[in-house]
């Protein structure tokens, strides 16, 4: 459902033309080329009415990736994004007009495209999980973001549903999400503890009980984490 604001926007842009509609799209200066002729295949799949609206939503996005990547200091440089990576990516880019979720994408492409973050990178599998959350899952992931994942730990992190501030009922719906798409795993019942007592522990190690059963955090949590905390 397009508001009464997008379809202004979208009014105003049209004005300018296909050939202006093409200039803006490089808004993103630098980016452009890190996104190479992906850009040309996305607006060729669409039409003229639904490309406007795409093209408004990727440049929104292309400008909070910029100024992500030049608050890091990163503007030149830049690696090509193969076109595996990068057409899913500018497709799920050219959807979202949520300005909460077009800087979660920023944070996700500036990180992969930061050096000193060698373990992020742009991969269909986190595109897909980024994809596919919904608002309310944002603010379940901050409070699960709150420590650094990476650190090994003698002890899971036991959270229950008053942690985040929610009901349980919608915390499971949630975390049901999380489960499919690999975040998380359920068991209902009983399981088979792993403690840790050789002092390294173990990282992303998270479990959340609910009335429905046991919710343990798997190693692309922490993927993600790092992909956009």
């Amino acid at each position: 459902m397009i508001t009464d604001e997008q379809a202004k926007a979208v009014q105003e842009v049209a004005k300018l033309g296909q050939s202006a509609l093409d200039k803006a799209d490089k808004a993103g200066g630098y980016l452009t080329g890190v996104f190479s002729e992906a850009i040309g295949h996305i607006a060729a799949t669409v039409g003229d009415k639904a490309q406007t609206i795409y093209i408004l939503n990727r440049i929104n996005c292309f400008k909070k990736i910029q100024k992500e990547l030049e608050a890091a200091g990163m503007t030149e440089n830049l690696q090509r994004i193969p076109n595996r990576q990068a057409l899913p990516l500018l497709e799920a880019m050219s959807l979202e007009d949520e300005d909460e979720f077009q800087n979660v994408w920023a944070k996700y492409v500036a990180n992969a495209l930061n050096p000193t973050k060698s373990d992020v990178s742009i991969n269909r599998r986190l595109t897909d999980v980024i994809r596919s959350l919904e608002a309310e899952d944002l603010q379940v992931l901050r409070k699960l973001f709150e420590e650094d994942l990476r650190v090994r730990r003698g002890d899971a992190m036991e959270l229950t549903p008053d942690a985040f501030g929610i009901d349980e009922v919608s915390l499971d719906l949630i975390l049901t999400r999380f489960v499919s798409v690999g975040l998380f795993t359920f068991s209902i019942g009983d399981y088979l503890s792993v403690s840790s007592d050789n002092g390294n522990g173990w990282p992303c190690w998270i479990e959340v009980k609910t009335s429905t059963g046991e919710y343990r955090s798997a190693p692309l949590l922490m993927m993600l984490q790092r992909a956009i905390g």
